[in-house]
């Protein structure tokens, strides 16, 4: 699908679309709310991703309702080491749904319903209308949208990747 650009001479394309979301591990204290909010979860402990501008939104969402933004215990790219870290360090997590599938089937990580904290994410390719494209572009964008499709069909990249290992 191809979404109109404010330039005429640009094509933006939508690869594919996410949402992150609130998780707690089963143990955590607010694992059995049915509902939270950001005065609550600001007192809390996170787990916030390095990538995909998260952590921006994140802090904003609690900077925007007058609260100080939560500590950030672990700020890293890699999904296997925050859901691993966030059971061993009772962490709060906010990561796409579909890195946490595996945990919440497991049993292991429940989503809270936070709604100020459902960040929709578009992974979006650029190009031009007009004018020379470069020989490998239908490839690149080929193989980028099989990726995306293959992580949104697939629910266990993260436990199959392997997990990190702290003593």
């Amino acid at each position: 699908m191809c979404i109109r650009a404010r330039n005429p001479d640009i094509a933006r394309e939508q690869i594919a679309a996410f949402s992150a979301g609130v998780f707690a591990p089963a143990n955590h204290p607010l694992a059995l709310r049915p509902c939270v909010g950001l005065a609550e979860l600001a007192s809390q402990r996170w787990g916030v991703p390095h990538s995909m501008s998260i952590s921006y939104v994140f802090r904003d969402a609690f900077l925007n309702e007058g609260l100080q933004p939560p500590q950030q215990v672990i700020n890293a790219s890699n999904a296997a080491h925050m859901l691993e870290l966030s059971q061993r360090l009772d962490l709060l997590l906010i990561i796409p749904k579909h890195l946490a599938a595996d945990a919440v089937a497991a049993g292991t990580l429940i989503p809270l319903d936070c709604p100020a904290l459902e960040i929709p994410y578009k992974v979006d390719m650029l190009s031009r209308r007009r004018g020379t494209q470069p020989l490998g572009l239908p490839t690149f964008r080929e193989l980028v949208r099989r990726h995306f499709h293959a992580v949104a069909l697939d629910q266990t990249t993260t436990t199959d990747r392997g997990t990190a290992r702290y003593e």
